[in-house]
């Protein structure tokens, strides 16, 4: 479907009732001028008042909070199965914002902001002890430290989440 953004522009006393916009003229591809009902079906009916856009497309945004002790992945999975569960069609799209957003794209960022922190702990080891394999042999400790602290956590039934101090907003 095209879609052309449409801003009409008339003497207040032209536009002062529905009925005066009929006698509106437009110009054709020729250059002539034809009523406006020769191009347009002009009847009345409900409307919203305002219509946001994003990118010149028409958005709708709908709001949610997690339920409480509800990890934002769980919310973001189940969001995600609900959008699938809709089967939209193809020319509709879904998206996040607000703290979903940052959340998708410190997702997508984690793994290599893990190797370049492992990459600067690496030089500066290198550095401290003037040596390229001592280092490796000190991060080499890194995953079976990993695995205890996930073991603590599993026997104290505890999360592991970041919890923020101030509401959010946005």
């Amino acid at each position: 479907m095209n879609q052309y953004q449409v801003v009409l522009n008339a003497m207040p006393s032209m536009a002062a009732t529905p009925e005066s916009i009929k006698h509106l003229y437009v110009q054709s591809r020729s250059g002539g001028m034809v009523p406006i009902t020769a191009v347009a079906t002009l009847k009345p009916g409900l409307a919203p008042t305002e219509v946001d856009h994003e990118g010149q497309f028409p958005v709708v945004s709908v709001s949610f909070n997690l339920a409480p002790n509800v990890a934002m992945s769980a919310g973001y999975a189940a969001i995600n199965q609900l959008m699938k569960d809709l089967r939209l069609p193809g020319d509709i799209h879904g998206g996040f914002g607000g703290d979903f957003r940052r959340f998708t794209e410190q997702q997508n960022s984690t793994p290599l902001l893990l190797l370049g922190a492992l990459l600067a702990v690496y030089i500066v080891l290198g550095m401290l002890y003037e040596n390229l394999i001592h280092p490796i042999t000190i991060l080499s400790t890194l995953p079976a430290a990993g695995f205890g602290a996930m073991l603590a956590l599993l026997v104290t039934n505890t999360e592991l989440r970041s919890s923020r101090s101030s509401p959010s907003c946005c």
